[in-house]
């Protein structure tokens, strides 16, 4: 088996994982007007000519630590079909389609995962947010048997940001977006290592969309989180700088990325 110099080194250092990516990307990004009427967020051009899912792609062959690529779709699906046409098929990288992206928000678009899920191991990234391929790399250093949420400081947390609060020990106690007291925000991305792991993490999915009243509201993924730390099951942190990653979000964010 080829292995790029990225994945090698970490290979015969005996501590690579070698896991699966799964890129949330079904939402209408509304937000951002009428950018996103015909385009899905993920497949909006950035400043430097580049899509926001070509610097998925860069920073995760950048790594070298992916086996599997799935591309969670919703809205607007067939432009990422035209996408993978266009550029002759992207190597590993597979959509799964999420019909119900409108009206059940992304703990849907896990849900139709789950079946990857179970299979390896896998980190979940947000489709709309820019990440530095090191960012990748710190949770794949994570550890082989753990649940682990990238998080960062952050002076000036705003009001739709998912606020984390830890522990002494730099456990998760809770993530959600309501905790003014916060310093602390989720970066968006979560390393699941482990079949122990993958399957109780399937299972708290399970449980969340099974809840009454979930079909009157739109959950956040990282509801599975809290579920998991109120069963005492430890959800670890790695702490990376605001500088590995930018969610986009508006026209400024698209014009002002530096990635």
């Amino acid at each position: 088996m080829f292995l790029p110099v990225r994945r090698l080194n970490y290979y015969l250092a005996g501590i690579v994982i070698i896991i699966n990516l799964i890129i949330l990307a079904a939402g209408k990004g509304t937000r951002l007007g009428k950018l996103t009427e015909n385009v899905p967020k993920p497949l909006l051009t950035l400043k430097d000519g580049n899509t926001i899912l070509d610097k998925h792609l860069a920073s995760a062959a950048k790594v070298g630590c992916f086996n599997n690529i799935y591309l969670v779709t919703g809205y607007n699906a067939d432009a990422f079909d035209r996408y993978l046409q266009e550029h002759g098929g992207v190597n590993k990288l597979e959509t799964i389609f999420n019909p119900q992206y409108g009206t059940y928000g992304p703990l849907v678009s896990l849900w139709a995962a789950r079946q990857k899920m179970l299979e390896e191991d896998f980190v979940i990234v947000n489709g709309d947010t820019i990440y530095r391929h090191t960012v990748f790399e710190k949770l794949n250093l994570a550890g082989r048997d753990h649940i682990t949420l990238a998080i960062s400081n952050k002076d000036n947390i705003e009001k739709d940001d998912m606020k984390v609060v830890l522990d002494r020990e730099n456990y998760l106690v809770e993530v959600s977006k309501v905790n003014d007291h916060a310093r602390l925000v989720s970066a968006g991305a979560a390393l699941v290592a482990g079949a122990k792991h993958r399957r109780i993490f399937v299972d708290k999915l399970h449980q969340v969309i099974s809840e009454d009243g979930f079909l009157a509201r739109k959950g956040f993924w990282h509801e599975i989180f809290n579920l998991l730390v109120g069963d005492s099951e430890q959800v670890n942190s790695t702490l990376i700088g605001l500088d590995q990653w930018k969610e986009i979000d508006t026209i400024e964010d698209l014009n002002n990325t530096a990635f």
